[in-house]
């Protein structure tokens, strides 16, 4: 995805300790600016490690400023490994928020969830967080898809993001 650089444009990012341990790492624009792009990257995971919280602040009618990021071993991972965030961020645009949508699965199926953007918006992006019922258990969960779509019929704009989640292993939690 290209676009001309908006004004004020930067991009940021955080490291976390290495170590084999769950973990999280917020990264934040610089004063004044907003987020317009959020990325991840886990070092060293090999696929032991399960990013499922990817969350933004604001809200409606309030832009992004931060995200923050958590990482979780899947089972027992003795080797060391890191979580970098990354956000770009660039100076506000009119009408920027974050719309967020919700939805409580009570199976070990796929678990969908849509935010919709108001009428007349533009859906930019899109991130995932998966909140357990059960404390402890955040490593038996990872998002599967975050996916931008149109749901205007006839139109190529995206509107809307769903987000798909899937229990690693099968579990009795929610």
């Amino acid at each position: 995805m290209c676009a001309p650089a908006p004004a004020g444009l930067v991009r940021v990012g955080v490291t976390s300790v290495s170590n084999s341990s769950n973990k999280a790492v917020t990264v934040n624009c610089p004063t004044n600016k907003t987020a317009l792009g959020i990325g991840y990257d886990v070092f060293n995971g090999w696929g032991e490690v399960l990013v499922n919280q990817v969350v933004p602040n604001g809200g409606p009618g309030v832009a992004s400023t931060s995200v923050t990021i958590s990482a979780y071993e899947d089972d027992a991972y003795a080797a060391s490994w890191q979580l970098k965030g990354y956000l770009v961020c660039a100076d506000p645009i009119a009408g920027q928020q974050v719309i967020r949508g919700t939805v409580l699965s009570t199976s070990a199926g796929p678990a969908a969830v849509n935010a919709t953007c108001p009428t007349g918006q533009t859906a930019t992006g899109g991130s995932a967080s998966i909140a357990p019922v059960t404390s402890g258990m955040e490593g038996e969960y990872a998002v599967d898809s975050v996916l931008p779509f149109d749901l205007t019929a006839g139109t190529s704009v995206p509107d809307n993001v769903q987000a798909i989640a899937y229990q690693e292993d099968p579990y009795p939690d929610s």
